[in-house]
């Protein structure tokens, strides 16, 4: 017998809908849970895994990633458990990523079940000059699938003139070998983020009761969105911006600072169209405030990245930074700072900056501290 049930088309149509709203909204969730439970048997049984993803190699020399590839799993071998790469690769073509920095969590969830593993870091070869004099400029992010937030950054950039000694000793002239050098302290930094560097650059301690007392512990913080960097100098000005946000994010992330994954800001410029990313509309904000929880977006622009000098070339960087509030979308902080490699070198030039990586690195450890400090005393009230 037929059961004498009936319902309205109406309501028919409003269920289905429902029901498929639902599980767009739990399926992230549950890939997360999942890839949870894999990793925590994974860590059960031995070491952790890890998906080493391809290096992102944005001044097209495939041998030098190569190098650095093989570099970071010497490193990381016998620490981790590490996917084979045939099987990462395998994997991100059938979930059409290239990027990991520009991936939303609710999909790297998605990998980690299809790869068994929740931990994901991503190398990007920034810069590379062959030469007398090299010079190499590196980053590296990790993720967890999952997780909202960027779980470690780290920015590392060498030349060969950095170790070098009195009578002229310790140059490096091969840029494999700092290639390889400069891989694997960038890969210290990340196996012991806890002695996190400062930069190359002074700055005064802050006032007592400011930023460096709550650093102590993040849960407080008010988490940060970095945005892409503009830039408008006249060589390679993407490769500028590039490096100066990949730059920015690792000081924010040794100095403490809770920072909302890339991948949702990524997302959130893309969806809605934003070119110019020192002003985001109300309906962005909304975006990065709601789905990667960020209080404060930080950007800037670089104006300038120049090599001076003659046989012993030194960068000059001019750069500005601000900080926007998400709710209002008004400029909270705004500042700038230009500097050359020479400022830093004593009598004998041996302190001088030859790494444009290194100095852009300094400028914003010294630039982020002091709006750091001005965040943190507007939102404690102290002085």
């Amino acid at each position: 017998m037929r059961a004498a049930y009936h319902q309205n088309p109406g309501e028919l149509i409003g269920s289905r809908a429902a029901s498929t709203m639902w599980r767009a909204f739990t399926r992230p969730i549950l890939l997360a849970l999942v890839a949870a439970s894999c990793c925590t048997a994974a860590m059960a049984s031995g070491p952790p895994r890890l998906v080493l993803l391809p290096v992102q190699d944005r001044i097209g020399n495939p041998e030098l990633a190569e190098l650095v590839r093989r570099t970071v799993r010497e490193e990381l071998a016998g620490r981790f458990i590490l996917t084979h790469p045939m099987t990462v690769r395998d994997g991100l073509r059938a979930g059409r990523i290239r990027d990991a920095g520009a991936t939303t969590p609710s999909r790297l969830a998605g990998l980690a079940l299809e790869l068994d593993a929740t931990r994901f870091l991503s190398v990007t070869l920034h810069q590379a000059v062959e030469g007398a004099i090299p010079i190499i400029t590196l980053s590296a992010q990790s993720f967890e699938a999952g997780e909202n937030r960027l779980s470690w950054a780290g920015f590392r950039s060498a030349s060969g003139l950095d170790e070098r000694k009195m009578l002229g000793l310790g140059v490096i002239e091969n840029l494999d070998d700092l290639a390889r050098r400069t891989t694997r302290r960038l890969m210290e930094d990340f196996l012991k983020p806890e002695t996190g560097r400062t930069g190359r650059i002074k700055v005064p301690t802050p006032k007592e009761g400011t930023y460096l007392r709550s650093m102590l512990n993040t849960r407080t913080m008010s988490k940060m969105a970095v945005l892409p960097f503009d830039s408008v100098v006249n060589r390679q000005p993407q490769a500028a911006a590039e490096m100066a946000t990949a730059a920015l994010m690792a000081v924010l992330h040794r100095k403490g600072a809770p920072l909302t994954h890339p991948g949702i800001v990524d997302e959130t410029l893309r969806r809605r169209y934003e070119q110019r990313y020192g002003g985001l509309d109300e309906l962005s904000r909304a975006a990065l405030k709601i789905g990667g929880g960020a209080r404060w977006f930080i950007t800037g622009t670089v104006e300038t990245l120049e090599m001076k000098g003659g046989i012993e070339p030194v960068p000059w960087i001019a750069l500005g930074v601000r900080v926007v509030d998400v709710e209002t979308g008004q400029i909270f902080w705004i500042g700038g700072l230009e500097r050359t490699g020479e400022e830093e070198e004593n009598v004998f030039g041996l302190d001088r900056v030859h790494s444009p990586g290194e100095l852009l690195d300094g400028m914003l450890d010294g630039i982020s501290a002091a709006f750091l400090r001005t965040v943190e005393v507007e939102r404690d009230g102290s002085k």
